[in-house]
């Protein structure tokens, strides 16, 4: 969610300072994708750009940005794609003409509220300082009210679309990310809104909208993360699974407050290592 530049990556820029005092010639492999979750968002496309001419001001002659290499459905993957292949090509280019040109190109009359939607990610995990890496397992940056706007933008898109069959496809692909986000803080979303009186506009039966979310995944194709062995169907069946509320102990029926914590509220970070 922060380019190079940034103080947060000062030990990793200086390294590459050090190197280009004594190194002519710089190959690089990056990772641009996120190996522990394909389909979730992954806000590093606005730095893209500055990365790759930070390689280059630094001795770079050969870079390889691997991304997601294993699964065709992810974060925006035909936009990530497509606007890194150009700045590697010309590194001068500007990252967000890139992505609009790609959006309006690719999803047509979707593509303002899709672009919306990406300023929405970028901006909540700028805002809230959440470091994103390439083994990212902390979404809390998407609160309801992100959700919830993320929900509409996605819902204006395929209305925009409605009556072009392909165009809503690319659409619903692209949305399985915060499907899958839905899922995944589902049962937190809920408490939060029935605790502030909020909206909530995440699925009303997590468990059908599960299936529907897997049976997408099935016929796309999709790897859930990298050195996916199939075991995450049942993972994230058991995390939208309904679980009765703990009975309150005695020593705290007069607490002024207390967290109940199930057992599907903790997550597993799947990764090949």
């Amino acid at each position: 969610d922060r380019p190079i530049s940034d103080p947060v990556n000062a030990p990793f820029a200086q390294t590459l300072r050090a190197w280009k005092e004594v190194a002519p010639n710089l190959f690089i492999w990056d990772y641009t994708t996120n190996f522990s979750g394909h389909i979730a968002p992954h806000p590093n496309l606005y730095h893209l750009g500055d990365n790759i001419r930070f390689y280059v001001d630094h001795n770079a002659i050969g870079l390889f940005m691997q991304g997601n290499g294993v699964s065709p459905v992810g974060s925006f993957e035909e936009l990530r794609t497509w606007v890194l292949g150009h700045l590697l090509w010309n590194p001068s280019l500007d990252t967000k003409a890139l992505i609009r040109t790609f959006l309006e190109g690719y999803y047509k009359d979707a593509a303002p509220y899709l672009s919306e939607y990406l300023d929405l990610v970028h901006r909540a995990a700028t805002e809230k300082r959440v470091h994103v890496t390439c083994y990212n397992a902390d979404y809390g940056y998407m609160g309801l009210a992100e959700m919830n706007r993320a929900t509409r933008l996605f819902a204006d898109a395929e209305q925009a679309i409605a009556e072009d069959g392909e165009l809503l496809d690319r659409v619903r692909r692209a949305r399985l990310e915060l499907d899958h986000l839905w899922l995944l803080s589902y049962w937190s979303l809920l408490e939060q809104a029935q605790a502030t009186q909020a909206e909530f506009l995440g699925p009303a039966d997590p468990q059908s909208a599960c299936e529907a979310f897997l049976e997408a995944c099935t016929r796309y194709g999709a790897r859930f993360y990298e050195g996916d062995n199939g075991s995450y169907p049942a993972f994230l069946r058991a995390v939208v699974a309904q679980r009765p509320k703990a009975a309150i102990p005695p020593r705290l029926e007069k607490a002024r407050g207390y967290v109940d914590l199930q057992d599907n509220q903790f997550r597993k970070v799947f990764n090949s290592k």
